[in-house]
């Protein structure tokens, strides 16, 4: 490609706001490199400024009280992580606990996966019936901790019974939660299964 055209094209046709935009497009440049220069020039101050203040800590107090703020230091650090330990618990108790009060009759959980950067829970399960089914996701659904819930997947699976994924997700008061009255067994189940054995 030949430049030279385009070298002559302005040469000859000269624009006066081409002139404007270019001397524009230079003063912004260098405004840009001495922008940078006295920043680094004043992290450079704060750095060494900052450096200084360490030394000069460095010198204050014994040797008994260093180790002693060591150890204190070290004692947040534990805090720290055994309250993040308790956050995560707590989260996992209480929707256990929820999700126990709210587990109806002929519905079993076998498997689950939490989320609790997302506060939701995702369970497998079965249910001897759809229809038992749409009941406790109804059940789980009126209850005032839980955000929404969505199901993934159902399937009939062995023995005529259906198997199903659901997500739920969790209100921000979950961990208000404190645990009512278990949800009362069925005493025809109960009397069926002793009359089983």
């Amino acid at each position: 490609m030949d430049f030279l055209i385009f070298y002559k094209l302005l040469k000859n046709n000269r624009y006066w706001w081409f002139d404007i935009v270019f001397y524009f497009l230079v003063a912004f440049l260098i405004a840009l490199v001495l922008s940078y220069g006295i920043f680094w020039i004043r992290i450079v101050s704060y750095q060494k400024a900052i450096n200084q203040q360490i030394a000069v800590l460095d010198t204050v107090g014994t040797e008994q009280q260093k180790a002693q703020e060591k150890e204190v230091l070290s004692y947040i650090q534990k805090v720290n992580d055994f309250a993040g330990l308790l956050q995560n618990h707590r989260f996992s108790s209480n929707v256990f606990q929820l999700i126990q009060d709210k587990t109806m009759p002929y519905i079993w959980f076998n498997q689950f996966a939490l989320d609790q950067k997302n506060n939701s829970v995702q369970l497998f399960g079965e249910a001897d019936n759809v229809e038992n089914l749409s009941r406790q996701v109804v059940n789980l659904e009126g209850s005032d901790y839980v955000e929404k819930i969505n199901l993934l997947n159902s399937r009939l699976g062995l023995l005529g019974k259906v198997a199903f994924n659901i997500n739920i997700q969790f209100k921000p008061n979950i961990f208000d939660y404190i645990a009512t009255a278990t949800t009362p067994v069925d005493s025809t189940n109960n009397q069926n299964s002793e009359q089983g054995q």
